[in-house]
């Protein structure tokens, strides 16, 4: 309509409510869209095209993929804004695609691969079992549970111990930026994998010093990434069992473990940290 000074008044629209049978479709078929992510973090088709766009025909060449069915991968997460078709079939990186290469700070390589190799989407694929009886998934599929699991298989333990690490590497900045570490002498990480998120409080905290306790096994491989932190001499590398027991410490950090157990193991957990603590 027009106004006294005979001016448009644009009105402002409204965004539309996504139907709900669309918002379902969206849930529904997003598991898609996660094994397409899979394929290029597992591919490295990220740091393929770190320095430059490239053909879909190189990056097949160069991943030994068939260069029809990698095209339809890489058009399906261009659509959402991972990856960009710069020219017909030539593709480039994207801000949200970033992340994806292995030297990225932050990078998500490792936790996309770990949310879609077979050994654990298999897990998720038996979810109803969970709600139906209450026992963990994991255990049903594999037939022991997780980190019995991960202690028998080392490869699949070290794609999740990158994952982990890389989801530290995300969300760190943010906890020492919150946290107040101050008048702690010792501060334990338990269950904290090869100890990034530990290495990054002691960094910005040197007067306190670590302990960094997990199973025996992902101790063994701690070392390399504490040295390359430069805090190995700070942190004493303490392997074991929490439901058993944790080394003393002034105060405790646990990040994304919780959630791993029902509440009867978890406030063991909890107990054993209180017992310990000074």
């Amino acid at each position: 309509m027009s106004t006294h000074n005979n001016e448009v008044a644009i009105q402002p629209v409204a965004a539309q409510p996504v139907p709900p049978e669309a918002f379902l479709t969206q849930l529904a078929f997003g598991a898609l869209l996660t094994q397409a992510l899979y394929v290029v973090a597992k591919l490295g088709i990220a740091d393929l095209l770190a320095d430059k766009p490239r053909t879909v025909a190189e990056l097949a060449a160069r991943t030994d993929t068939h260069e029809r069915s990698l095209y339809r991968v890489l058009r399906s997460l261009s659509g959402v804004g991972i990856f960009r078709e710069v020219e017909p079939k030539v593709f480039a990186l994207t801000p949200y695609a970033e992340p994806l290469r292995s030297d990225a700070p932050g990078s998500m390589r490792g936790g996309a691969i770990f949310m879609g190799e077979e050994w654990h989407w298999s897990v998720w694929g038996n979810l109803l079992h969970s709600v139906r009886t209450g026992k963990p998934a994991w255990g049903h599929t594999h037939g022991a549970e997780v980190f019995d699991y991960f202690a028998k298989n080392a490869e699949q333990a070290e794609v999740f111990n990158r994952a982990m690490t890389d989801m530290s590497a995300g969300i760190a900045p943010a906890i020492v930026e919150a946290y107040d570490f101050s008048g702690i002498e010792t501060l334990a990480d338990i269950a904290g994998g090869h100890g990034y998120l530990l290495a990054q409080i002691l960094k910005a905290n040197m007067e306190v010093s670590g302990v960094l306790f997990d199973v025996p096994p992902v101790i063994a491989g701690a070392g390399e990434l504490l040295e390359r932190e430069g805090v190995a001499a700070r942190v004493e590398q303490v392997s074991g069992d929490f439901f058993a027991s944790v080394p003393c410490a002034d105060a405790y950090v646990m990040k994304h473990i919780i959630h791993d157990w029902d509440d009867e193991r978890c406030v063991t957990i909890l107990k054993n940290i209180r017992a310990a603590m000074k």
